[in-house]
């Protein structure tokens, strides 16, 4: 992981607490945590992924980062949600690729 990308999710997590009320001074920092830790993981699949459509740098991976960081906390419940409804019904949710699958 690079330490700009976790800078960088970091402070994007920070921003989300500006949208979020309801949580306790501990779950704060747990959100700051995922944003950051969420954002060194997946920013560098997430540019690879970008690369194949526009040109990547280190400006884009920062701010890819930043975004990341900032949506953690919608991120990591969607793939928790798909997650149990593929151990659900795993044929079906293969065979629908998630649609119209019920992740209770």
């Amino acid at each position: 992981m690079k330490y700009a990308t976790l800078v960088a999710g970091f402070f994007g997590g920070v921003a989300s607490l500006s949208y979020v009320r309801e949580l306790s001074r501990p779950q704060m920092a747990i959100a700051v945590f995922t944003g950051a830790v969420t954002a060194g993981y997946m920013t560098p699949l997430a540019n690879k992924y970008l690369g194949l459509f526009i040109a990547t740098g280190p400006e884009l991976e920062s701010a890819c980062a930043f975004l990341i960081g900032v949506t953690a906390l919608n991120i990591i419940p969607g793939f928790i949600r798909l997650s149990a409804m593929f151990k659900k019904d795993p044929a079906g949710f293969l065979k629908n690729g998630g649609k119209d699958a019920d992740p209770s």
